[in-house]
């Protein structure tokens, strides 16, 4: 039986001490201008936390992906009765959407999740209070967790369902924003409903 080796790899991310732990003999330690940092194989992380803290000390785009949850039997089979048979169960996030809100504009409104409570973006995926299809675009889902992220604010995930990459099918994080809730039930000019209630 081969034996599991705990690392841990400190650092420093906007002026907050991080500590980022790996399992297993799946990466390797380096220096860059005298800064250690931790190498870049196959790592497992057990918190969406711990992944995007990687992803911005690192500061590149990779590829790498997390697994934040999957895709409830019961909007599977709404999604279904749709017409949109989803060939895939899990849904994962990239290092480029987690990068992408470093600088992204929406941060000055506050609209935009901010970066050390990535915890709650995991929650809304897990936990979801509720579950809606965007008519606009029916291959994505928003997923909306109401609790404990500021007064009257929510957390939204919008999904890519059926997305590709590299010959498999995973259902994409393409966006994390922070919304008044009320605002998924407003009608557009024509009367209708943007987003479709799945729960």
């Amino acid at each position: 039986m081969a034996t599991i080796h705990k690392k841990i790899l400190t650092f420093y991310l906007h002026g907050e001490q991080r500590r980022v732990e790996m399992n297993g003999d799946a990466g390797f330690y380096y220096k860059i201008d005298g800064v250690l940092r931790l190498g870049l194989r196959d790592y497992r992380h057990r918190t969406l936390q711990s992944f995007a803290d990687f992803v911005l000390a690192d500061n590149k785009n990779r590829g790498r992906k997390y697994r934040v949850g999957k895709i409830s039997k019961y909007v599977l089979n709404d999604m279904k009765r749709q017409g949109i048979k989803l060939e895939s169960k899990e849904v994962v996030i990239f290092d480029e959407t987690v990068r992408k809100y470093v600088t992204h504009p929406k941060r000055l409104k506050g609209a935009a999740i901010n970066l050390r409570k990535m915890v709650k973006a995991e929650r809304a995926v897990k936990h979801p209070k509720n579950v809606y299809q965007d008519m606009m675009e029916e291959n994505k889902l928003a997923y909306i967790c109401t609790r404990g992220y500021s007064p009257k604010k929510c957390v939204k995930v919008v999904i890519d369902v059926n997305y590709h990459y590299k010959g498999k099918v995973m259902n994409k994080i393409v966006s994390i924003g922070i919304i008044d809730p009320k605002k998924m039930d407003v009608l557009d000019r024509n009367g209708n409903r943007r987003y479709r209630k799945i729960k």
